[in-house]
């Protein structure tokens, strides 16, 4: 019942529910948690008048390569209104993770709106401001030495420069583990998604 009832006072606009979530290092933040079983595409696309947003990302790997897992939180900045989410796979990198929960957190918009992107990563951050327009220009080719090789995760560059074409994006860099609450929940989201493939021994 406390499921079904998060979940529509998410879809409602309501305050969901609050608890406090223990972040690396020590101490607790109060974070609203919304019901993750009742998640779809589009819920933020359906609120009126939604322009702005932040999306907070992370990714996390025990190992490289390894299990990993990925986590977001949207937050529509005219209304405070947060979702979050995360996912893993069994087998994944760092690098791939991290440009997941940036297009896991995209695809949920479905209209154009402008989008400050808080991230950890210099791989993604870099990539989507500087090197995405060279590669695309070789044909999804990067420069190694004389010769022009693959991009690493190119079909994950690719999905992302998809939604990229759809929003307005500024790029905010944040400093790992170093105290910043959106960044530290999402680590704990990414961090608990992973874990769940690690085997027990």
């Amino acid at each position: 019942m406390v499921f079904q009832r998060i979940g529509e006072d998410c879809l409602k606009g309501g305050a969901g529910e609050f608890r406090r979530i223990p972040v690396r290092g020590g101490g607790l933040v109060s974070v609203a948690i919304w019901a993750s079983e009742l998640y779809r595409p589009g819920i933020f696309g359906n609120l009126p008048g939604m322009k702005k947003v932040s999306l907070y990302t992370d990714g996390a790997c025990s190992g490289n390569p390894g299990p990993g897992g990925w986590a977001f939180i949207l937050r529509c900045d005219s209304t405070a209104k947060e979702l979050e989410r995360a996912g893993g796979e069994p087998e994944s990198t760092n690098n791939k993770m991290e440009l997941t929960a940036v297009i896991r957190g995209l695809e949920v918009l479905k209209e154009p709106c402008e989008v400050t992107l808080f991230a950890d990563s210099t791989y993604v951050l870099q990539g989507m401001k500087t090197w995405m327009a060279g590669w695309k220009s070789r044909g999804w080719k990067r420069k190694e030495g004389k010769k022009l090789a693959e991009v690493k995760n190119v079909e994950l560059w690719k999905a992302l420069d998809a939604l990229m074409q759809t929003h307005t994006i500024k790029y905010e860099h944040v400093k790992g583990h170093a105290g910043h609450v959106e960044n530290e929940r999402c680590d704990v989201l990414a961090v608990q998604a992973y874990q769940r493939y690690l085997t027990k021994s």
